[in-house]
């Protein structure tokens, strides 16, 4: 969380945050470094495109639903798809998942997030929030990081 809110106070969005795109460093000290930016969008405004315009690229699994339907991204896409990855690795399951990546792109869009049945309620609430449908309802990365790491203390 606190890697991408450095990216984002930098107006940079990853647009393919998946488990692929973390690392682990090892040692005493280990913290997660956030890779592969290759699809990363610039948000200012003079940025040069280097996308299509309305386009959707990236993995279905971990897009937000303003993304499958081709709207303006923000950091919140970012968000949602980090709510994703601690989605699963609570329960060991995605929230959303189908054979075809269009019934995936589907379910984020309209489907209900499925509860996380034993996994205390401060957690999913967090977890949740991150899952918002629309962008502006969901926390920023360092919210985010920092309510899940209250509501993992609490439980400890």
């Amino acid at each position: 969380a606190a890697a991408l809110a450095l990216a984002h106070s930098k107006e940079i969005v990853h647009r393919d945050l998946k488990p692929e795109n973390l690392l682990l460093t090892p040692g005493a000290n280990p913290h997660v470094k956030v890779v592969d930016f290759g699809m990363a969008k610039l948000l200012r405004p003079e940025a040069p495109e280097l996308t299509l315009r309305n386009a959707i690229f990236g993995t279905p699994q971990y897009m937000s639903p303003e993304r499958a339907m081709g709207r303006e991204i923000t950091s919140a896409a970012d968000v949602y798809a980090m709510g994703i990855m601690v989605y699963e690795m609570v329960s060991g399951r995605r929230p959303f998942d189908a054979r075809q990546p269009t019934e995936v792109l589907i379910k984020h869009v309209k489907g209900d997030v499925p509860a996380l049945e034993g996994i205390p309620d401060n957690i999913e609430n967090v977890v949740c929030s991150a899952l918002a449908k629309e962008p502006q309802d969901r926390p920023s990365a360092l919210e985010f990081g920092d309510r899940l790491t209250a509501a993992i203390a609490a439980n400890a």
